[in-house]
């Protein structure tokens, strides 16, 4: 799971550096990518943001009003290990269970059901 948060991170990065004056040019790359990632086995929900919290696109069970608190547990895991590469945190329930995930100022997080893990 993890490489394919990563794959599609690096998606994603590809399509923000697209970005121009007209949306359309980087929405779409990003919103396909939302999409095939939300469509993979498993996937209950897909959120991304940038490196201010600002949510990019959200699928299925991701709420976009997350994305903020998201955004910020990423930066605070990023503190415990200064210099080393960003870690995936893993949060789980009972119900689900949540990746997230930052490289280059996009923080992508996915939501899955334990029993498809």
């Amino acid at each position: 799971m993890c490489n394919i948060i990563r794959k599609s991170i690096d998606k994603l990065k590809d399509s923000k550096a697209q970005v121009s004056a007209e949306p359309p040019s980087w929405r779409d790359p990003l919103d396909k990518c939302l999409d095939e990632l939300s469509h993979s086995v498993g996937v209950s929900g897909v959120l991304c943001a940038d490196n201010h919290g600002l949510c990019l696109g959200a699928r299925g069970k991701a709420s976009g009003a997350s994305s903020g608190m998201i955004s910020a547990l990423a930066d605070r895991a990023a503190l415990l290990e200064p210099g080393s590469p960003d870690p995936v945190i893993l949060l789980e329930t009972d119900n689900s269970q949540c990746l997230i995930h930052r490289n280059n100022g996009i923080t992508l997080a996915v939501y899955k059901s334990p029993e498809t893990s």
